[in-house]
Parts: structure tokens; C-alpha cells; sequence
């Protein structure tokens, strides 16, 4: 069932046509683990991350081992060979690292995740590093007043339109409750400042409907960037304090 293949039409064909793996970091054609255990007599199992394309194209990622089928003299006379599909596993796999890096709420980035691509892109080939940071304004009144539906629905809201405003190499994320924080790689002060205004209209236009109530949010932004040797703490603070004082402005 896994490779499509019958057994009249697989039998006599060779094991690489009818068991057709490759390797889905590289794209290329895997070892055959038959060939494999003939040469060594040893039980082998395959790398992870292999595929196996069936015969009508279809892919998908398995786990196998191969043994040797031996007489009583050690002389090998077969292979066994055990594959089984699971893309089951790996969808799950891939849904707890997607939580692991992002925000249940938002589905941005949360701070973990933006903690370790400051690691990636603090480098020279990077720079200039540029942060916005966001604070939603109002948030616990809207929770207070409307309710914590209404301000979750705000929160949701607004980081989609954070996303759309930013370029796709833009690493945003919930920085905290109510905090977004942006980090573009190659962007000069000027650009960031841009962007920055862009996505503060848009948010005023945002309208959040509770009952038969309309809610309409702001936000507050902040912008730095990196000066030379300046620690990214120290970026981050003094963007944070820019939020700060737009807010009192």
C-alpha cells in the first residue's frame, strides 16, 4: 500500500524502483538498506528525514530497518526489510516546535524564538539592526470593561496588521501582554520610522465589535536602532523608552 506497488508487478523489478527513498534534507536517492546489510551482515536502519516515493508520486516520510536472514552456518540468504509511514508523527512533531516558537494567541513569534534569532542575526553581515516595539494602548481597560474576549480579539487584530505592514525577512513577535516587538535585519532608521507610522494608522482603523459596542484601539511604537558595540539590550531599551514617551506625548 505504502509504495502503490502489487505484488505481480513488483515481483522480478528491481528493490530500488519499487522501494524509491530519498533524502528530504538533501533531495537526494538514499542508500538501499538491502545493499547496505548484504555488504556489512549487520542490521541497519535508515537516516532520519527519508521519503518514500510511491508510485504514483506520492510522497511520504518513513522510518525502516533492514536485517540479514542467515542459515545456521551465518551465511546470509536474505533481508528482511520494515518500513512504515509517519507522517502522523511528523505533523505532530511539527505542531508542538510550532508551539514551542510561537504565540498561542497571535500565532507571531514568542520570545524565545526572537531571543534566538538575535543570536542568528547579530552579526555584521546583518546590520543595521532596526527594533519597533508596540505596547497596544488601553489593553486593560478594554479586558475590564468589555471583556478579556474583546481584548484577546484586539491583540489578534492588531497582529495581523502588524504582519501585513512588515517584510517578510522581519522577525515580529509578543514581546509581552500587550507588548509586540519587530527586529529588521538591513533597514535604516528612516525606513523603520516608515513602517512604523504605517502600521500605527493602520491599527487606529481597526474596529473591535462587542456586543453592540465599537471599539476602536491605538498603538503606541517606539523605534531604535543599533549604535556601534551597543549590546542589543541596549537597543531594545532605548526603543522601549521612545514607546514610552510617545505614549506621555
Amino acid at each position: 500500500n505504502l509504495t502503490g506497488w502489487k505484488q505481480d508487478e513488483a515481483k522480478g523489478m528491481l528493490l530500488t524502483t519499487v522501494f524509491d527513498i530519498y533524502s528530504e534534507a538533501t533531495g537526494k536517492p538514499c542508500e538501499n538498506p538491502v545493499d547496505m546489510v548484504l555488504k556489512s551482515g549487520n542490521i541497519v536502519g535508515l537516516a532520519n528525514h527519508t521519503v518514500l516515493r510511491a508510485k504514483d508520486g506520492k510522497e511520504k516520510p518513513i522510518v525502516d530497518s533492514a536485517a540479514p536472514i542467515k542459515n545456521q552456518q551465518g551465511e546470509i540468504l536474505g533481508v528482511v526489510l520494515v518500513f512504515r509511514d509517519v507522517s502522523e508523527a511528523k505533523e505532530k512533531e511539527a505542531q508542538i516546535k510550532f508551539l514551542s516558537y510561537r504565540d498561542s494567541l497571535t500565532g507571531l513569534y514568542n520570545r524565545t524564538f526572537f531571543e534566538e534569532e538575535l543570536k542568528r542575526l547579530d552579526t555584521e553581515s546583518q546590520l543595521p539592526l532596526t527594533f519597533i516595539i508596540g505596547d497596544l494602548d488601553g489593553l486593560k481597560l478594554i479586558n475590564d470593561v468589555f471583556g478579556h474576549q474583546a481584548g484577546d480579539q484586539a491583540l489578534v487584530k492588531m497582529a495581523e496588521t502588524i504582519s501585513v505592514s512588515c517584510r517578510g525577512s522581519d522577525v515580529i513577535s509578543r514581546w509581552g501582554g500587550d507588548e509586540f516587538l519587530i527586529l529588521m535585519n538591513n533597514c535604516n532608521i528612516e525606513n523603520a520610522y516608515a513602517v512604523a507610522e504605517k502600521i500605527r494608522l493602520a491599527v487606529s482603523e481597526i474596529k473591535i465589535i462587542s456586543d453592540n459596542d465599537i471599539i476602536t484601539i491605538s498603538l503606541s511604537i517606539g523605534v531604535a536602532q543599533n549604535r556601534k558595540d551597543e549590546p542589543i539590550e541596549g537597543i531594545i531599551s532605548r526603543a522601549d523608552k521612545k514607546l514610552y514617551e510617545s505614549k506621555s506625548a
